[in-house]
């Protein structure tokens, strides 16, 4: 098997059909199999799916694996994952589609190039526009390493075909219950162990940005701890392999675009535990990260908290949550 498509299903009813569609009209079909993961899906979605394969006659594998109940879209992964006999794998989400060479042009780069992973840029693709998204990838391991971490190549799963040797030989699995930043944990181990990693300039993925059901939609305070587990994972496995003062600026970065979440949605005692780790950034870290502290309200923010005046800050939040009503009835302060 070439390539397994690695598909979660969960609460895509409106989706389901152009994502399924999307594969099944792909210009390689030879040695491809889909992987469905019905993440114990509520709605019509796995209906849509059963109606569309029965009129299918191609030469792409499809296999539905059930979960009895749901178990989140990392469980859905590493199920998918466990099923999967490709060569390579790609992951794609079941609102999100592709365009039909996608499978042909990354595969034909992986295999001339022997690559661990290819790289495509991406749309994010709007109701009524879409985004070209281009990704740059530096010549060296390093170089690659670095830049993921700084966020300048994505972690995105869906725009990446992945030797599968790259996840079995190094034990890299999807960890059941975190669900939000999935993709960081994965790929800072895959670009810490890829040893060939190619970019094609091209876009096939269609990132949908309105699905307002999506992880990447909607923060819960599950996806804050999420966000948690995996500075403390990315931090442990700096140190494993004695690296961590060599990338201390890029966590630096990391860790306060993370306070960034976690002080500006949670008050009372939980506030002050998920803010407590952070009192030890430095002020200066401020001006080495312009790019994520444009805005003068998180410059102001961030100082507050910074200089120990977490009052302040919170004051300054009542603040911009008072002349900003209607948004702030959309972000939940969790305590």
């Amino acid at each position: 098997m070439k390539i397994s498509v690695i598909i979660p299903v969960y609460n895509v009813e409106k989706y389901i059909y152009r994502c399924i569609e999307s594969i099944i009209n792909q210009t390689m079909t030879e040695d491809i199999e889909c992987i469905i993961v019905n993440d114990a899906t509520p709605d019509k979605s796995i209906n849509i799916i059963k109606e569309i394969l029965s009129h299918y006659n191609g030469n792409i594998s499809f296999k539905i694996i059930n979960h009895e109940k749901n178990e989140g879209l990392a469980a859905a992964r590493e199920t998918g994952m466990k099923y999967a006999q490709g060569d390579y794998i790609i992951h794609l989400d079941s609102d999100d589609y592709c365009e039909i060479n996608m499978l042909e042009e990354m595969y034909n780069t992986a295999i001339t190039n022997d690559a661990d992973i290819v790289i495509a840029d991406y749309w994010l693709q709007y109701k009524d526009h879409a985004n070209y998204i281009s990704q740059t990838i530096p010549s060296t391991h390093e170089e690659i390493f670095k830049a993921n971490l700084e966020d300048k190549i994505k972690g995105y799963n869906w725009n990446k075909l992945i030797k599968k040797q790259l996840y079995t030989q190094n034990n890299i699995k999807y960890i059941k219950g975190i669900n939000y930043g999935e993709d960081f944990l994965i790929a800072l181990q895959l670009f810490y162990y890829a040893k060939r990693v190619f970019h094609i300039p091209n876009a096939f993925l269609h990132y949908v940005q309105y699905n307002c059901n999506s992880y990447s939609q909607s923060l819960s305070r599950q996806s804050l701890e999420n966000i948690i587990f995996c500075e403390t994972y990315l931090i442990n496995f700096l140190e494993k392999n004695k690296i961590l003062e060599k990338y201390k600026q890029q966590v630096d970065f990391i860790r306060l675009r993370n306070l960034c979440q976690l002080i500006f949605r949670s008050k009372g005692n939980l506030q002050k535990e998920w803010t407590n780790p952070y009192k030890n950034l430095n002020i200066s870290i401020l001006k080495k990260n312009k790019e994520l502290v444009q805005s003068l309200y998180w410059r102001i923010a961030l100082s507050c908290f910074l200089y120990g005046s977490l009052p302040l800050y919170n004051f300054m939040r009542y603040i911009w949550r008072y002349l900003r009503k209607k948004q702030s009835k959309t972000i939940t302060l969790y305590q």
